[in-house]
């Protein structure tokens, strides 16, 4: 496994066992993700993800994921040369466990697992 630190998540049952799963992401997903990230202010562009992982969404430093055999979290993979990483870390660490937020639960090297969250998705007309 890469370099990486992972943090226990209050003994919550879904979340015990990361290694299995951080496994998986740095074997199978980042090897055959591609990530472009062409302008600052623009979203990266995923321009492929590996089956049987799915792209949830975008933003302008990175790209969201799941797995279908973890529904419960979500991998957050930085475009390369996107800065962040670290102060997103930071952030999640300060924040700590609030049903509000996600949960930071590893960091790797380019990407984030977080606790996913559920519920209404908005969407402009």
């Amino acid at each position: 496994m890469g370099s990486g630190t992972s943090k226990a998540a209050g003994g919550h049952p879904a979340f015990e066992s990361l290694h299995g799963f951080v496994l998986t992401i740095e074997t199978q997903l980042l090897p055959g993700l591609e990530i472009l990230s062409e302008h600052h202010h623009e979203p990266v562009r995923v321009l492929r993800v590996p089956s049987p992982w799915q792209l949830v969404g975008v933003g302008n430093y990175a790209a969201v994921l799941i797995h279908p055999d973890r529904p419960e979290l979500v991998v957050k993979v930085y475009a390369p040369g996107r800065p962040g990483l670290g102060d997103e870390t930071e952030v999640y660490r300060r924040l700590g466990v609030h049903p509000a937020y996600s949960e930071c639960l590893h960091t790797g090297a380019g990407y984030l697992v977080l606790r996913r969250l559920t519920g209404v998705r908005c969407t402009s007309a």
